[in-house]
Order: structure tokens, then C-alpha cells, then sequence
């Protein structure tokens, strides 16, 4: 049954929509600002790089703006956030998890069997773990096993898994936001990681979950923006988006030809065994999951969730869209012509090793022309065979390859920015609420005082955001792989943790069994030679079945209290129930 709001509910959803309403304003006040100093011919760097410096200036003032002491608030957000807005905070969170995978790529994996494990884990974690995860009233996925299965060591395990795991995905998130910042505001590594680090502080520490769900809900919106205004403008010029059904069906086949061909290999149909595995991951992905907990109950997370799957399919559209029109203006710009002869923004996108002419990332037109000058069969004008180039730039390039102005790329690179910063702080407040509520207060102190629980969070918390700042300052990390193995090893002990819980024979020594069990089975499976996306996905498939055979067979061996079980599920089930004792200050 729905419950009415209170008044202070309805106080707190008006200043919620306030803020909201401000920030729309605020940030479509400074678009305009940087669209009418571009066209009064300020320099192009500066146009481009004024997108993302007034985007992290405006995160960070979210941040300061929503601090708070309460521990519902940092860890939850006051359970308060609309669906609208947690769903397309989740939706942002889904897009930066599943952006750094965009075809072509280096690696040997089948894009589509990534994307269709994506969103299948999309549509697990928000339909089923998400409303499942709010309706127990845990602050995270490590606070409802600890609260299940009432096992120290279990909680400990739990705490350290959702820690590694959401540290990985916040490290892809920095890594990410890092590489955006450098490259379209020319500082070095260890500059742009600086301040990466001294933004995520400012959002995140002072009001914890409630700015994180913010920051997130407004790089979702950004993306929507950043994304759509490009595509709008090139249909304003009669152009059609190159897109099956809704839009031009030959361009778009033209397109997915030429990125399966530069994709290789790696083009070819996967195995069940991979989208099995990513959507698994997903389904309990500690970061992704977070949005969902800060709604009012189990009801409104559901609508969440209905409203995330329906964002992450926009912003999936948007991006098929973009790489697509990337792609075809990639072609126009470079096949016939001569590698010395072409735009400033292929020897650029050259120099940082997202464009390759004739295998050579050349950076000059000279380096061009002495490359190309050695392939078999060149004749002096490139052919589509001698061009190579990876997601990142056919995400990015479209604006510049389009001639749309150096604001519109700005825009683009600042919903980069946003999304990368969403992910690394959700995942930087994930691991430090695991860590230092789920086990250091539950463990050392329940009784501490609010303001030493809440310190001893934020020092987590800031700690993990300076070694951040620390490892991608000193070395470029993957991406693709951090999420992967936050991935992998968290669909092959968190969500069979996840799911014995639902178990009412289920205890404690049966979880230790089927984590002990999950991790290892997923772990022999990864030390076996070189790790690809492909060998992660069977790991965490591997894992999450041995682990859920291994807890159910150990469930029906010995005795034990039986009767734990039977409440949490009991009370999980009925519509008024509450599944986990209330926590202090919650």
C-alpha cells in the first residue's frame, strides 16, 4: 500500500525540485553564455575547455550545498530523492559503466554481447536487486549479508568485497575523468588528477549519498543534452540519424560494416557465457545500485528502476546515434584524400593514439604521408582500409568532424567529464559506507556518537579519493579492465550472496561456503593465461554457479538456527514488513 507523504516529505521534495530547477537553469544560462563567446570568435581551446571547468565547478557546488550530519542523509540521502531523478542518476551511473566498452576497441570481445549483457544487468539491478536492496532498509549491499546472516566474518568478507569491488569501478570512473580533462583542457596527468581529486571531495564528502545521487542525476541529464543537441543539430541541416527503424537504415548498415571491420575479430557474435556474466555484475554492482537506496520505499524504487531502464535506453540510442554519424563523417573526412592534406583534428585525435592512418598513429602530415607511403597498394589517397580508430574518439569526434563549433564539443567532453566523476564518486562512497559503517561501526562501536561514525567514513572516503589521485597520476589505467574485474568479482560472490539471502534455510557457515567457494572457482578461472573481457565473463559465471550450488547443498547439512532465515524472508515478503532492525539515526 502507498503511503502518503508527510509534510516535512513534501517540504523536502519541494526544496529538492528547487535545487533541481536551479541547477537546469544554471547550467543551460552557462551553455548559452559559451555558445555566444564562441561565436563572437574566442579561441577555440578556451570554448572547448569551458564546457567541463563550469561543469566541475558546478558539481562541486552541489556537493558543498547538500552537506549534512545525519546518517540517513550521508548514507542514504534521506530516502528522499524522486524516482525521476534517481532513475536517471542510475541511468547516468549504467552509461559511464558501459561507455569505456563502445566498439571499436583494442580488446577481443563481441560488442554486442557486451552491450546485451549490459543491459540485461541494467534491467536485473534496477527491477530486482534495487527494489529488493531498498525494501530491506539496508545502506548497501554488504549491510543487508551482514544483516542476514548475523556472521563476523562473513560481514567482514562482504564489507572488503563491495570495497574492492566499487574501489575498481571508481578508479575506471577517475581514470576516465582524468584522460577527458587533460585531453580537452591541455593540463598534464598529474594536474588534471589533482583536480579530478579536489572535486570529488567537495562533492562527495560534505553530504556524502545525497550529493553523489546528485552528481549523478545531473551528468545523466548533461549526457541526455550533450548528447542530443549534435544529433539535433544535424538533422536541423536534413540530415537523417543513422539509426535502424527511426532513422536512415542504409547509413546505419554502412556504419555498422565499418566498425565491424575495424573492430576485427573481435566482431563476432559472443558466447552466452559473456552477456551472462556482465549482466550478473551488474545486477550487483555496488555503485550502480546506490541511486535506488535513496528512494522512499520499495514501491518508488521500482518506479525508479522503470525509469532507469527507459533512460539507459534513450542514452543507448544516443550513443548508437553518435558513433554511427561519427563514423560516416570519419569517412567523408578522410577516404579519398591525402594523408597530408586533412583537418588539424585527425592529427590530433593522431597524437593521442584515438586515430591510426595506415597503422601509424601519425601525428604531422609529414609522419602521415611517410606512413601511408609504405602500405601495400596505397596510391596517394586514403582508402577505408588504411584508417583505424577506437569508441572514445567516434563518441567525442562527431561535432568537430561535423563542423558544430567548438562549444557543442565542449558540451560533449563535459558529459564525458560528468559521467567518468558520477562513477568515481558513487564508487569512491560506496567502498568508504561498506568499509567504515558495514564494518568498522558495526564491528568496533554501535553506540559511537553520529559525528565520530560519520568522520571515520569520510577519512575512508577521502583517503580512497587520494589514492586515486595518486595511481592515475603516476600511470594510464584501463578502463575496460577495472570494470571487468569489479564485474567479475562481483557476480561471482556478491549476488549469490545476494540471492541466499531469499534462501530461509540459509546460514551463515552456508554464505562463508558459497563465498569461499564462488570467489575460488572464479579466480582459477581467471589465473589461466592472459585475462580478456570473454575470460572475466566465464569467471564470474563460474563463480556465481559454484557458489549457489556450494550454499544450497551446504544448507541442508547440520543444524542450526533456522529460524533468522525465516523472519528476513518472512518479513521481506509482506508488504509491511521490515526485513532489517532499524539503524541509528535512519
Amino acid at each position: 500500500m502507498k503511503r502518503p507523504m508527510t509534510e516535512d516529505a513534501l517540504s523536502e521534495r519541494a526544496a529538492i525540485d528547487g535545487r533541481a530547477a536551479f541547477v537546469m537553469a544554471a547550467f543551460a544560462a552557462a551553455a548559452g553564455l559559451i555558445v555566444m563567446i564562441d561565436r563572437v570568435g574566442a579561441p577555440e581551446r578556451m570554448i572547448a575547455a569551458a564546457g567541463p571547468v563550469t561543469l566541475l565547478v558546478g558539481l562541486s557546488l552541489i556537493g558543498v550545498l547538500v552537506r549534512s550530519m545525519r546518517i540517513s542523509f550521508f548514507y542514504a540521502a534521506g530516502r528522499s530523492t524522486p524516482p525521476t531523478y534517481a532513475g536517471l542518476a542510475a541511468a547516468g551511473l549504467a552509461v559511464a559503466l558501459a561507455s569505456p566498452f563502445t566498439p571499436p576497441v583494442a580488446d577481443h570481445f563481441s560488442g554486442i554481447g557486451v552491450f546485451a549483457g549490459f543491459g540485461g544487468g541494467l534491467a536485473c539491478a534496477m527491477l530486482i536487486s534495487g527494489p529488493y536492496l531498498r525494501k530491506t532498509g539496508a545502506f548497501s549491499i554488504s549491510d543487508l549479508i551482514a544483516a542476514r546472516f548475523r556472521n563476523l566474518p562473513l560481514r567482514l568478507g562482504a564489507a572488503a568485497i563491495v570495497g574492492v569491488t566499487a574501489l575498481l569501478a571508481a578508479l575506471a570512473g577517475y581514470e576516465t575523468a582524468v584522460t577527458g580533462i587533460s585531453t580537452i583542457v591541455g593540463v598534464e596527468r598529474p594536474v588534471a588528477a589533482a583536480i579530478i581529486g579536489v572535486v570529488l571531495i567537495l562533492a562527495t564528502a560534505p553530504g556524502g549519498e545525497l550529493g553523489a545521487v546528485w552528481i549523478a542525476a545531473a551528468a545523466g541529464g548533461v549526457f541526455m543534452a550533450a548528447f542530443g543537441l549534435p544529433l539535433a543539430l544535424l538533422a536541423a541541416r536534413g540530415q537523417p540519424l543513422a539509426l535502424p527503424v527511426i532513422g536512415d537504415g542504409s547509413a546505419w548498415a554502412t556504419a555498422v560494416t565499418q566498425i565491424a571491420t575495424w573492430q576485427g575479430a573481435a566482431s563476432q557474435p559472443a558466447s552466452p557465457a559473456l552477456s551472462l556474466g556482465m549482466a550478473l555484475g551488474m545486477a550487483s554492482c555496488a555503485p550502480l545500485l546506490a541511486p535506488l537506496t535513496a528512494v522512499r520505499d520499495r514501491a518508488v524504487a521500482v518506479r525508479a528502476g522503470i525509469g532507469a531502464v527507459i533512460w539507459g535506453t534513450v542514452a543507448a540510442a544516443l550513443i548508437a546515434a553518435t558513433v554511427a554519424a561519427s563514423t560516416l563523417a570519419l569517412l567523408d573526412t578522410m577516404v579519398g584524400r591525402r594523408p597530408e592534406r586533412l583537418p588539424d583534428v585527425i592529427y590530433s585525435a593522431n597524437s593521442t593514439r584515438l586515430v591510426a592512418m595506415c597503422g601509424v598513429a601519425a601525428s604531422t602530415p609529414a609522419d602521415a604521408r611517410a606512413a601511408c607511403q609504405h602500405a601495400p597498394g596505397f596510391k596517394g589517397e586514403l582508402r577505408p582500409d588504411d584508417i583505424q580508430t577506437r569508441g572514445m574518439f567516434l563518441l567525442t569526434a562527431l561535432a568537430p568532424l561535423t563542423s558544430l563549433g567548438a562549444a557543442v564539443s565542449g558540451l560533449v567532453w563535459a558529459a564525458i567529464v560528468a559521467l567518468s566523476l558520477s562513477l568515481a564518486a558513487s564508487g569512491a562512497l560506496s567502498a568508504a559506507i561498506a568499509l567504515g559503517n558495514d564494518a568498522v561501526h558495526h564491528v568496533r562501536d554501535q553506540s559511537a556518537l553520529t559525528s565520530r561514525r560519520l568522520a571515520i567514513t569520510r577519512a575512508i572516503l577521502i583517503g580512497a579519493i587520494v589514492m586515486g589521485a595518486s595511481v592515475t597520476a603516476a600511470r594510464e589505467l584501463d578502463p575496460r579492465l577495472l570494470i571487468g574485474l569489479a564485474l567479475a568479482f562481483s557476480a561471482a560472490s556478491l549476488a549469490p550472496l545476494m540471492a541466499l539471502a531469499l534462501w530461509p534455510r540459509a546460514r551463515g557457515i552456508d554464505a562463508i561456503v558459497a563465498l569461499v567457494v564462488g570467489l575460488g572457482a572464479a579466480e582459477t578461472t581467471l589465473l589461466a593465461g592472459q585475462i580478456t573481457a570473454e575470460k572475466l565473463a566465464v569467471g564470474a559465471v563460474t563463480g556465481f554457479a559454484a557458489a549457489i550450488l556450494s550454499g544450497f547443498l551446504s544448507s541442508f547439512l547440520g543444524g542450526g538456527d533456522r529460524q533468522t532465515g525465516r523472519n528476513f524472508t518472512r518479513a521481506l515478503w509482506r508488504s509491511d514488513g521490515d526485513a532489517l532492525d532499524v539503524d541509528k539515526g535512519a
